[in-house]
């Protein structure tokens, strides 16, 4: 926790962040881990990274299907990119979601 002080206001305050979730994670604290990711913001540039940290703590370690796509789709909410759609299509077909990958994958092409 230290070191997020020490790196505040800077590029490197989210990966150090993230790096403290992957530890707290390691301990078994997964609650502590999402609370610390959802503390970055839609308008930093780590947004994308952290939810797709949020995404996979969900689907590994909580089983919750509904929270690991809903970060993908605050991913496309934040910024709508073809990249951010297929991000999002990927996870549904990992969730075994076809029909709802059908639907972003078409918003894709659009």
């Amino acid at each position: 926790m230290e070191a997020i002080g020490e790196f505040t206001g800077t590029s490197e305050e989210v990966k150090v962040l993230i790096a403290n979730s992957e530890l707290s994670l390691r301990k078994g604290e997964v609650k502590q881990a999402l609370d610390m990711l959802k503390t970055v913001t839609a308008d930093s540039p780590h947004y994308k990274a952290a939810r797709i940290a949020m995404a996979d703590i969900y689907l590994k370690h909580t089983g919750d299907r509904r929270l690991y796509a809903k970060c993908f789709s605050d991913i496309v909410e934040s910024e709508k990119t073809v990249a951010n759609y297929l991000l999002l299509g990927e996870a549904f077909m990992k969730i075994q979601e076809p029909e709802e990958a059908i639907r972003v994958y078409q918003k894709a092409l659009e």
